[in-house]
């Protein structure tokens, strides 16, 4: 499933690429969606040459979810990541859930990630997976991340 275009935006671009290209300065953090993969978005940080390299994935799990509200999860993320929670926006009242997330450290001997967990919840039951983060370790300065 794609994520819906409006026909207002120039072709190749998505209200995600507007949101964070309305400031003239490059952000730290910029994501993508994955060519390869509809529901996946790539996790871009700027580099000493002024270009993005591949740092993290985000990938949805919840096929039900709609494409928007990944879209909003995916600008209030790169907004919190790049020190700006105050452009993060609450999305409860247009899901009726509540986003959790759990912090669990990967390692392998090649590399070392750090992978994120978030889980839904609606007021009943057990909540549910819904997307997994994958980032290279140390690519924020949380003791957690």
């Amino acid at each position: 499933m794609e994520i819906a275009r409006s026909q207002n935006y120039e072709a190749g671009h998505t209200p995600m690429d507007l949101a964070f290209s309305r400031k003239s300065e490059k952000r730290p953090f910029i994501c993508r969606q994955d060519p390869g993969h509809a529901r996946t978005f790539l996790i871009l940080r700027l580099d000493a040459e002024g270009g993005y390299g591949p740092v993290g994935r985000y990938k949805v799990l919840d096929k039900t979810e709609d494409p928007m509200i990944t879209e909003k999860k995916m600008i209030n993320l790169m907004a919190i990541v790049n020190g700006h929670k105050d452009e993060a926006t609450a999305l409860g009242n247009l899901t009726g859930q509540r986003l959790l997330f759990n912090v669990v450290s990967e390692t392998t001997d090649a590399e070392s990630k750090t992978k994120i967990i978030f889980r839904t919840h609606d007021g009943s039951g057990v909540s549910r997976e819904n997307a997994i983060l994958t980032l290279e370790k140390g690519v924020f300065h949380d003791d957690r991340v």
